[in-house]
């Protein structure tokens, strides 16, 4: 086997973004599976009404239940059955949604992020919720009163805010549901 001569520099990670991206992914994994389950229930349900097994077609998009499918795989591909078009509207609102919502999360996040140097800090301006989520920041007591990083940026501590908010709200229906 031949060897590339460039060497691969070892990625660097940055244990704010590291944090980051735990939070974001426990914030959003119930939901992220939830919204699965109901692809994967309109699947079945438009095989069951004569759709081909396991995928379709909807608005030019190709929705599966199989990891890495390829249209070449399965040959011709049914559209998805006209009485399931509601309920498809209703499962891409959400999926969009969840998207705009992670953007959301994610971005206010990281902005908080870059400005904190170390998981000290970034344990110490998230609120207490987040804080939870995170056991490497869990472990970690508070230095600090939350969210001192944005106190003298009124923007910044309002977007920051209203995500805890989000976050807040998907925490409820993990709750509730």
């Amino acid at each position: 086997m031949r060897q590339s001569r460039h060497r691969r520099r070892p990625e660097y990670v940055n244990p704010v973004q590291e944090a980051v991206d735990a939070l974001v992914a426990s914030i959003l994994d119930l939901e992220e599976g939830r919204l699965g389950r109901e692809r994967d229930a309109i699947i079945r349900e438009n095989q069951a009404l004569g759709g081909t097994m396991n995928v379709f077609l909807y608005r030019g998009a190709l929705h599966s239940s199989l990891p890495g499918f390829r249209i070449r795989d399965i040959g011709p591909i049914a559209g998805l059955h006209r009485d399931l078009h509601a309920r498809m509207d209703r499962y891409l609102e959400r999926r969009e949604r969840l998207g705009r919502d992670r953007t959301r999360i994610r971005n206010a996040l990281s902005v908080v992020g870059l400005r904190c140097r170390t998981r000290q800090e970034l344990r110490d301006v998230l609120p207490e919720t987040l804080v939870a989520q995170v056991p490497a920041l869990a472990r970690m007591a508070r230095s600090r009163e939350e969210g001192y990083l944005l106190a003298g940026n009124p923007v910044l501590l309002k977007q920051f805010r209203d995500m805890v908010d989000l976050v807040l709200d998907y925490q409820a229906n993990r709750l509730l549901y």
